[in-house]
């Protein structure tokens, strides 16, 4: 049970999305088939964490804003059921692990020099991995 979130460099930038089969929720998709645009950070977590992802997504961009500023965001949001493997159950993802995984994150250039895959980074429990793409 974590908590995965991709940081692109600059937002909004253009998106577009595809389900792979029937099962799992996405939250955000609305907004880019509305608007072609993702305006957030996109996140990966369990089942019965998704929510409490959405809204640390929303507060972390709210934070970035004035207090006075009137605005709204759809965060994209997946979540997969890890059940199995984890306790899905335990509301163990938190806010405070969606903020870490918005941290400072470094920008690695892939080999055709043009396209950029961008440095990720996961919470799980107590243990934090920043890692990078390749």
């Amino acid at each position: 049970t974590g908590v995965t979130v991709v940081v692109p460099p600059d937002l909004p930038a253009f998106a577009g999305w595809h389900r792979l089969n029937g099962n799992g929720e996405l939250t955000g998709t609305a907004w880019i088939d509305e608007s072609g645009l993702l305006t957030t950070p996109v996140a990966l977590t369990n089942t019965h964490s998704a929510g409490v992802v959405r809204d640390a997504l929303v507060a972390h961009v709210a934070r970035r804003r004035a207090p006075d500023e009137l605005f709204w965001v759809l965060p994209v949001v997946g979540e997969t059921w890890d059940g199995i493997l984890n306790d899905v159950n335990g509301q163990n993802v938190r806010p405070e692990h969606v903020e870490i995984g918005t941290g400072d994150l470094q920008v690695i250039p892939t080999a055709d020099g043009m396209s950029y895959v961008y440095g990720y980074r996961r919470y799980f429990s107590d243990l934090f991995i920043a890692e990078g793409l390749k």
